[in-house]
């Protein structure tokens, strides 16, 4: 509890720790098989933890592309005993060899098809989000897409032996991060984490064996091209991507910054001027690694029925093109409007403790630990004028030097030729 927050403080704790493994999404199979043991033992454990969740608590288990993360949440008499119940099981059975209650085949067979649904569902997504999601995965230096993740789940060595052996790799050496925050001790805090780490029983994961993701760096202007897995949308979609070239926190708020100034133009142009389609947006793209800084840029978004990728990546050019060159010429107090409207919304304090919770986990999973981050940003935003906004956006807005374009074709229609896709470039 501490003056100045905006809730009444109670007697609640969020307990969240990160288990880094490269082991659990090194490839599309090993992505796979986590998916799998995160849903299976969830499934597994909701009837043994009903009582505490009755009871005001709640936990997670779930898996991103450095690991799996573990989450317990609500009041703190019991907060440790649930952490306790819901870490012990998960890799002890395996390394005693007596038989571990998650691996019910009954109940692997159905998650395995439930999961087959949803990634053939994912692949009914929106032309825009297929857009975005493989602009995503081109950018960083681990990403599996839908097809191949149904390709590695559709072999039939994906069975609960794989998945045992899986696991126990996954377990191997792990390198585990944690934050305990609420109204509880520091002793608290250092008994949650040993709590863990025992019941992993895991070797350290050596610094230099942390396979880590990475952002790609752009040093030329990219084109990537792919018919919609929904042939039946009638949608186009594009993704327009600028890289800047510098990272940090000026870079960051330079950004953000030319995004809200251009969001609106932006709009007025290609929606309600050019009337493109329904889905239109200019905004900063930040990218993250495993460590930061952030790699950010800026983008452009649309999804039209009216207008093929190619027309629609030449208007977000042309867009990109003169919202750049007339920077200069935005009215001083237009611009220190945006600015004022950014150093607000950096401003807005946390309502609730799950605010302030999800806000200093991001610093750690980010890697940042930048503890005074929103006083960062203000002094970086403060000083900033047009004419470096507008030398930002001259830098970073280099079709040829530093962009990727992301053309998904809907109504059945394929990408044209390299050739073609030479020349629109």
């Amino acid at each position: 509890d501490y003056p100045g927050k905006n809730w009444v403080a109670k007697p609640k704790v969020a307990m969240l720790f990160q288990i880094m493994s490269p082991a659990a999404s090194r490839t599309p199979r090993a992505t796979v098989l986590t998916n799998l043991f995160t849903s299976l033992y969830l499934d597994t454990l909701t009837l043994t933890t009903y009582d505490a969740q009755v009871a005001g608590l709640s936990w997670a288990l779930t898996s991103d592309m450095d690991g799996l993360g573990i989450t317990v949440g609500g009041y703190n008499d019991k907060a440790d005993l649930l952490l306790t119940q819901i870490t012990d099981p998960l890799v002890t059975c395996l390394r005693t060899k007596t038989p571990c209650d998650w691996a019910n085949p009954s109940r692997f067979e159905t998650i395995k098809d439930e999961m087959r649904r949803a990634l053939e569902n994912r692949k009914k997504a929106a032309p825009v989000s297929r857009a975005m999601e493989s602009m995503s995965r081109i950018m960083m230096k681990r990403g599996w897409s839908v097809d191949s993740l149904l390709n590695a789940l559709s072999h039939s060595n994906i069975d609960l032996q794989t998945l045992s052996e899986h696991v126990l790799t996954v377990f191997d050496q792990v390198h585990v991060e944690g934050f305990v925050h609420g109204n509880v001790p520091p002793s608290y805090a250092k008994s949650a984490l040993d709590t863990v780490v025992t019941a992993l029983g895991a070797k350290p994961l050596p610094e230099d064996s942390r396979d880590t993701q990475q952002v790609v760096q752009l040093t030329a202007g990219r084109l990537f091209a792919e018919p919609h897995t929904n042939p039946d949308d009638l949608n186009h979609a594009i993704e327009l991507y600028y890289q800047a070239k510098e990272q940090g926190i000026g870079v960051d708020v330079t950004a953000t910054l030319l995004g809200e100034m251009a969001a609106e133009p932006c709009f007025n142009q290609l929606r309600t001027i050019e009337q493109l389609g329904y889905i239109v947006s200019c905004r900063s793209r930040p990218m993250m690694g495993t460590y930061p800084p952030a790699v950010n840029g800026f983008s452009v978004i649309i999804q039209s029925s009216l207008k093929d990728p190619q027309h629609l990546d030449q208007s977000a050019r042309n867009f990109v093109d003169g919202f750049s060159r007339n920077l200069t010429t935005m009215a001083p107090e237009v611009f220190e409007a945006h600015k004022k409207a950014l150093l607000a919304k950096i401003r807005e304090k946390d309502m609730t403790m799950s605010d302030e919770t999800g806000r200093l986990w991001g610093e750690i999973t980010k890697r940042r630990y930048a503890w005074d981050r929103v006083k960062q940003l203000e002094e970086a935003l403060q000083p900033l004028t047009l004419e470096a906004v507008a030398a930002f956006a001259a830098d970073t807005l280099d079709l040829t030097a530093h962009s990727m374009a992301v053309w998904v074709y809907g109504k059945k229609m394929q990408p044209p030729g390299d050739d073609e896709l030479l020349k629109a470039g």
